[in-house]
């Protein structure tokens, strides 16, 4: 088998692989020869029917296996070859189906990972943020976990905040509907018009995922109140064409409902895996450390790549370049559904 390497550029070649008569022979012998120990042929034991019968039964079969024997062969050829180093395959035309003892040709496109010198690296200097857990971060930490497993309690009074709201709204510009303006997002749905729909009053947190003007507004009604909001577009909004404008959103509260953390009595020390209260903080500390050392190695490890790539130049596969214009595309879609 014999490789022919033509360059296309510095980092895509042309790859020729040209494999002799004798050793398609040897490959459609060896084929057929386990094809045989698996034939079943009247009036002949297993391994034992004449090469003509078996060609003339299994045919079809044979060609096949040896014209993908011979593409994997030549495939492994290449990655296989000195100082080439494929970074991905660009074109591996089918070839037409080989003839036993008869030479054949391989022609394939690769992109290579291009050779470039690492510089020195070690004594770098680097900094992380520090891996000390607070008291503070502990009790946060407990709180949120608290808020997780709360339960929400119908009350009959004005929502404050951080209570839970059932309210239904319909959002317009002028006499359009904000609706059928960002019908084209479903990211957006929240902006237009919502029927009985859950919302947190008055957090920020909710403020980030829903209409802010609604959010704010519900501190305070109760079920059966009805308000109108003004609420002006980001500048950031998906629907360019809304950017700046003030809309109006007519709402309606339909139900309040409290959330009741649980206490931090034996149950919920059970339910989380804890001995004890001092128990349960001590996991939490240990979580909070890994995880704040895993952020610091992080940390550290970007900041050396980042000098590296600031003084190390080299040229990128063009398959790499595709590759990852077509990933920051598919985000950039994503993000806007």
């Amino acid at each position: 088998m014999n490789v022919t390497i033509n360059d296309i550029s510095e980092t895509r070649k042309e790859v020729v692989v040209t494999v002799d008569g004798e050793e398609v022979a040897k490959e459609e012998a060896r084929i057929l020869k386990e094809m045989k120990k698996q034939a079943r042929i009247p009036g002949f034991r297993p391994g034992k029917a004449p090469d003509n019968l078996m060609r003339q039964r299994y045919g079809k079969q044979l060609k096949d296996e040896l014209k993908n024997t011979v593409m994997r062969n030549a495939y492994n050829r290449v990655l296989e070859e000195e100082g080439l180093q494929v970074y991905s395959v660009v074109e591996f035309p089918e070839i037409d189906e080989p003839v036993s003892g008869q030479e054949q040709s391989l022609d394939l496109t690769v992109d290579v990972t291009p050779d470039f010198e690492l510089p020195a690296y070690k004594g770098l200097t680097t900094s992380s943020p520090p891996t000390e857990v607070e008291d503070e971060e502990i009790e946060q930490t407990i709180d949120r976990i608290r808020r997780q497993r709360a339960e929400f309690v119908k009350v009959e009074r004005a929502a404050e905040e951080g209570d839970y709201v059932k309210v239904s709204y319909v959002g317009k510009h002028g006499d359009d509907l904000l609706a059928d303006l960002v019908a084209d997002n479903p990211r957006l749905r929240a902006w237009g018009t919502v029927n009985d729909g859950w919302e947190e009053a008055g957090t920020e947190e909710a403020r980030q995922f829903g209409v802010p003007a609604i959010i704010d507004a519900l501190v305070g009604m109760q079920a059966g109140d009805r308000k109108t909001v003004a609420q002006v577009i980001p500048d950031d909004f998906s629907v360019e064409s809304l950017r700046g404008q003030t809309v109006s959103y007519d709402l309606e509260v339909g139900e309040v409902r409290e959330r009741k953390l649980p206490e931090l009595d034996e149950e919920f020390l059970k339910s989380v895996r804890a001995e004890s209260l001092e128990d349960f903080k001590a996991q939490i500390m240990d979580e909070l450390e890994s995880q704040k050392k895993r952020e610091a190695d992080e940390t550290r490890r970007q900041q050396i790549l980042d000098h590296l790539a600031g003084i190390v130049e080299f040229p990128l596969p063009q398959s790499a370049v595709e590759g990852e214009t077509q990933n920051a595309l598919s985000r950039i879609v994503n993000q806007n559904l």
